[in-house]
């Protein structure tokens, strides 16, 4: 008979019946390790225990497991370590060993038996892997120290990314995989392990059925805990069968990423009979629990998918992952695929715990004396081939962290490099003044004036820019008053650098400092540090629109515009307001000019007002105004200076006056002389004039005496002597 023996080498078979039925106990004859294909013993090749800690032997365990002896080889260190060994107890005292374990999960169910195992067997069994060398050639011929690929194939479909002369310490790459198995009365497997046939789908609550059966390569592909998707689509989302990407402003976009509302779950285990393969399935390999999940709903599913209200066939769905028509599933894919995820549980939880900061990732660069001469990059994200998605990105940050961007730059660190932002490095515009006002740029957006594929070219750049200009300088670096800052756009030129200047806003500029200018292609106008507008053109108000003044209360007083006869207006709002937004006005509605009026042109006074004049009181005490022609008259202009303190108002005139005619009503009083207008005998007026009416006769003589005062009498139609005698020379 053969028996297993124990760990005292002694047959744990411990008696046995002999061909009397007498029970006897059981010896050991000879040790082996199995049997020929003829049935006869097969010798072991093991060490006796004589061998063990001699001289020439090996060295044996205590009983803790550990070597009772150094292992001491040359050229090699050799760890305490073992392989498979089996689920380490703590009883074991095994605790803080360095371990490693391959094709064995330590007995954890929710680990795959396959993984690779350095330390964590149990609590503080650290184990540690570090790995040196050089690499020396391209891709898996010792282009990288260590390679880490997604495939479905082989290592030689995963060859690591160090190209031509590249050296890589870690490569890491991922892609879109096909399902292991894809089974649906649709479709012909042709993917590894397919033998050409079209195999029907049932699918129930917790279970797939798979007919005819999988053949024997379709199973080696199973594993439990694999994922398998139904080509169904669950209810909800903003769209038929799931949801389309939102953009930044929150809107669907329909031309992006959509997310179908997938059933899946996971697969707990398989049987097969000579008809059909059943999987089950669970909505999750931790809580086991029977059934399926969708996409946005991790809560279980125990009804078959495409049963349930709302539920609809992929192919379908606004958007479908497959076109199939009829059940169908797809084992072993993913809906996001990740190169690398790490994560950093900056957690409070743990007693006692001294950790007050934590770092997802950190690259420290260093460069020599002549780092110049090297091109050293921290993190650099490519993308090659058609335009993607429009919710891709190359890096994304969120969350509420203090700070989503930190930079620490050096003076001449250049913050952002491209074309649609660039921010300057932190250095000013030069100290030098001495050839012109001198610039720097501090940052710029960029736009090409072309569209679409032809953003490009032809194209030129409309860059709205941020510089500043020195205009002059003390030397010592700190003379910010001496410098613009300007607002503006720059057409043409590279990133950092300005080209042609066209409309901006100068900050503290040199013609108005400490104020502000608004300059056009051609000039600037300013207001100064004390808000007075230094106008580099016309003021012009808009069409229809006034120039208006206010109080001192802040309310539109007077106003000025222009109406379609071409007139200035100047106009006043009433004390009382006209509307709640232009009253307050105060005082008389008085334009006041300060200075001198001096115009090209006449000026008048409107119908129905009177021109005026006021006395040192500010009372209008004179005034001149207009009365209409009539049929009875012709038109008249008054001129009344009121009487005040009980004396009537005088009218004079400080210089020769020439009047066509004159008519006073009240008395004349001259102190001076009353001259009149002189004519000949000959050329004295005819017609026209007013009775009474007075005129000089130079060539006309009474009493021998030449120049006579004419006089006109109405009823006798004729100039006559102060005597009514009869003019002569």
């Amino acid at each position: 008979m053969t028996s297993a023996l124990n760990s005292q080498n002694k047959p744990l078979v411990e008696s046995y019946k002999n061909a009397n039925g007498q029970w006897v106990p059981t010896t050991v004859v000879a040790e082996t390790c199995g049997t020929t294909d003829l049935g006869a013993p097969l010798a072991c090749n093991f060490l006796s225990t004589a061998q063990t800690n001699v001289a020439n032997g090996v060295a044996g365990l205590d009983a803790n497991g550990s070597v009772v002896a150094p292992i001491n080889t040359v050229s090699s260190v050799i760890a305490h370590s073992y392989i498979g060994a089996g689920w380490l107890s703590a009883w074991q005292n095994y605790t803080a060993r360095p371990s490693f374990s391959s094709g064995w999960n330590n007995g954890d169910p929710f680990v795959y038996p396959n993984v690779t195992l350095i330390g964590g067997h149990e609590d503080h069994d650290d184990g540690y892997l570090k790995v040196t060398g050089s690499p020396w050639s391209m891709s898996d011929a010792g282009g990288a120290l260590a390679a880490i690929y997604d495939t479905v194939g082989d290592q030689g479909t995963a060859r690591n990314g160090a190209g031509n002369d590249d050296a890589i310490s870690l490569f890491v790459g991922t892609q879109i995989s096909p399902p292991r198995l894809r089974l649906g009365q649709d479709i012909v497997d042709s993917l590894a392990g397919g033998d050409g046939l079209a195999r029907t789908v049932q699918l129930s609550g917790t279970s797939i059925t798979v007919t005819p059966a999988l053949n024997a390569a379709q199973i080696r592909l199973l594993r439990q805990w694999m994922r398998v998707y139904a080509n169904y689509d669950a209810p909800g989302g903003n769209a038929n069968g799931g949801s389309f990407w939102k953009n930044w402003n929150g809107d669907i976009d329909k031309g992006s990423v959509f997310i179908p509302n997938l059933y899946y779950g996971y697969i707990q285990s398989w049987s097969s009979s000579s008809t059909s393969t059943v999987l089950s399935v669970v909505s999750d390999p931790f809580s086991r629990q029977s059934g399926w999940r969708t996409e946005s709903s991790s809560e279980t599913v125990a009804t078959a998918p495409g049963t349930n209200t709302g539920d609809i066939i992929d192919s379908a769905s606004d958007s479908p992952t497959w076109t199939y028509k009829n059940p169908a599933v797809f084992i072993g894919l993913a809906n996001k695929k990740f190169n690398m995820n790490q994560t950093v549980a900056c957690l409070t939880t743990e007693e006692d715990t001294l950790s007050r900061q934590c770092e997802g990732n950190e690259i420290d660069l260093w460069g020599g004396n002549d780092a110049a001469r090297r091109a050293i990059n921290g993190l650099t994200i490519t993308y090659g081939g058609a335009r993607p998605a429009n919710g891709s990105y190359n890096l994304s940050l969120a969350g509420g962290t203090a700070n989503e961007i930190v930079m620490a730059p050096e003076w001449y660190t250049t913050a952002v490099q491209s074309d649609p932002l660039y921010v300057a490095p932190l250095a000013g515009p030069s100290l030098d003044v001495s050839g012109g006002n001198t610039t720097a740029v501090m940052a710029s957006f960029a736009q090409s004036t072309n569209t679409g594929s032809n953003t490009f070219g032809p194209y030129m750049y409309i860059r709205p820019t941020i510089w500043t200009s020195r205009f002059a300088s003390d030397g010592s670096g700190t003379d910010f008053r001496n410098e613009t800052v300007s607002y503006g756009v720059s057409v043409g030129g590279k990133r950092g650098e300005l080209g042609t200047i066209q409309e901006h806003i100068e900050l503290n500029p040199q013609s108005a400092k400490n104020g502000i200018g608004l300059c056009g292609y051609n000039t600037c106008s300013y207001f100064d540090a004390n808000g007075q507008i230094i106008a580099g053109g016309d003021i012009i108000p808009g069409t229809g629109k006034s120039l208006y003044t206010t109080d001192e209360n802040g309310s539109r007083a007077a106003y000025m515009f222009a109406n379609n006869s071409y007139q200035m207006n100047v106009a006043f709002n009433l004390p009382s307001g006209t509307s709640e937004i232009n009253s307050g006005a105060q005082g008389a509605q008085t334009l006041h000019v300060e200075g001198g009026i001096l115009a090209d042109n006449n000026i008048v006074v409107g119908p129905n007002k009177a021109f005026g004049f006021q006395d040192n009181q500010g009372a209008l005490i004179g005034y001149e105004y207009l009365v209409n022609a009539s049929t009875s008259s012709g038109a008249e202009i008054h001129t009344v200076v009121s009487p005040k303190n009980g004396f009537n108002g005088t009218y004079y005139v400080d210089a020769n006056t020439i009047l066509e005619s004159l008519k006073v009503t009240g008395d004349t009083v001259t102190n001076g002389r009353l001259n009149v207008g002189t004519y000949n005998l000959d050329s004295l007026p005819s017609s026209g004039s007013t009775d009474g009416a007075q005129v000089w006769c130079a060539d006309c003589k009474l009493n021998g005496i030449s120049g006579v005062l004419a006089y006109w009498h109405a009823s006798a139609s004729k100039w006559t002597d102060s005597q009514n005698g009869v003019l002569v020379n």
